[in-house]
């Protein structure tokens, strides 16, 4: 890279394991930084295990750092951070200009710009809600604050929520948008959104088949688990952990599965720590035999149960920005959420919003979303034009030069850009 242009280090950790929206994030960032230039991108991760795969999960133009073989053992390192500024980034990376940790916590880098990516306020706002691995992440911001670090967040919502709870000056708090995830498939240089709507709409007439009489056929993965009378499905997709609220969402199902015996509630997603509270919901569930809990789901997998899916139901009680919404609007799936934390200002117009933790009004909206009538038609076609427009407010190519400019602005803050 030439003058001018920062070398930055940033944590790809949650690209290893079980990718879950942090992951994706990473994954669709780097390809988006790595198409951009503008910045020299070295990704580094904090793990013991994992370090023998990083370099084959790096797009074209992210190195390793060259000061390898060093392992990172994410608990010892993590305790070292919190108690005192060690070790350095720089022992594993040598000299960079800006450290962006990407997942709530930023390394100690005495001579470089140190930039955190917040997602959400979780573990202020509903403490209860988090495993001690989060709660953890809490203490790290705090010191983060003090010491002058930047912190990027996805909504204006976050920001606000990171200049309450942990005292950041506005003008430390950068908001930049993520984008619709990447299908598989997908070449990086093609960017998500209204495109890939309109391309993929020969796949998915099949939903409005459901309404009509005629029988589409389900996802192979369902066909275990479902039986033939169902037709059509809700769909939700995430861990199932107490922030999704699932027992609410498999309440308000079966309060309203009896008028739509065709009808079943889809769960996709790792298992979680709210998993005991969603197994009793499922098991006194009056429609239990129609839902189906598939667990975690390799991403064509999810891409096919998304083009199928009558509806996507995202009952979140509290969320920073969140994929599936957007990943049903490209799939012209009709989206039912909450009022909870970003998701309004993430969806605007284009979703069904119902309060949190209202098994009754989500009864009542998925009732009118499968409505087999003119209304629940209208509805339906309200929404998925409403969520095409809507993806056009979200672009990788606008991500990653928000990033850009964000690690210009941090790196000359330390008098590294004249």
């Amino acid at each position: 890279m030439g003058a001018g242009v920062p070398r930055v280090a940033l944590d790809v950790t949650p690209l290893l394991g079980v990718r879950t929206g942090v992951g994706i994030f990473v994954r669709d960032l780097l390809d988006a930084l790595s198409l951009a230039g503008g910045a020299e991108i070295v990704g580094f991760a904090v793990t013991w295990r994992g370090q023998r795969d990083l370099r084959a999960m790096l797009p074209p133009g992210v190195s390793v750092p060259r000061h390898r073989p060093r392992v990172m053992p994410a608990r010892i390192v993590h305790a070292g951070w919190e108690r005192v500024d060690l070790p350095d980034l720089s022992w594993w990376t040598g000299r960079v200009d800006v450290v962006h940790g990407t997942n709530y916590v930023v390394p100690p880098a005495k001579h470089s710009a140190r930039v955190v990516s917040v997602h959400d306020c979780t573990m202020f706002r509903f403490p209860e809600l988090c495993t001690r691995a989060t709660l953890a992440s809490a203490a790290l911001l705090r010191k983060a604050a003090l010491a002058g670090v930047w912190f990027q967040v996805p909504t204006r919502f976050v920001g606000e929520e990171v200049s309450q709870f942990l005292g950041v000056e506005p003008d430390r708090v950068k908001v930049v948008p993520y984008a619709l995830p990447r299908p598989v498939g997908m070449p990086s240089s093609e960017e998500p959104g209204a495109r890939l709507f309109r391309e993929s709409g020969g796949t998915i007439p099949s939903r409005e088949d459901a309404f009509g009489g005629r029988s589409a056929p389900l996802p192979e993965v369902l066909s275990g688990y479902l039986g033939k009378e169902v037709r059509r499905y809700v769909l939700a997709l995430g861990t199932v952990e107490p922030r999704k609220d699932y027992p609410t969402l498999v309440d308000a199902f079966g309060a309203m599965a009896g008028g739509e015996p065709d009808t079943a509630l889809v769960i996709a997603g790792p298992k979680g720590w709210g998993q005991g509270a969603f197994d009793q919901a499922w098991d006194r569930s009056p429609a239990r035999k129609r839902i189906a809990y598939l667990g975690a789901v390799d991403e064509h997998t999810k891409q096919e149960l998304l083009n199928r899916a009558t509806v996507l139901a995202y009952p979140s009680l509290y969320e920073g920005f969140g994929f599936p919404p957007l990943e049903a609007m490209a799939a012209g799936v009709p989206v039912l959420a909450t009022m909870a934390g970003s998701v309004p200002e993430v969806v605007g117009d284009a979703a069904e919003l119902v309060p949190p933790k209202d098994a009754s009004a989500l009864a009542d909206a998925l009732a009118r979303l499968l409505d087999a009538g003119v209304e629940g038609a209208r509805l339906r076609e309200r929404l998925v034009a409403a969520g095409r427009e809507r993806l056009a407010c979200y672009s990788w190519e606008r991500t990653a030069a928000g990033f850009l400019q964000l690690y210009r602005d941090a790196w000359a803050d330390t008098g590294g850009l004249r």
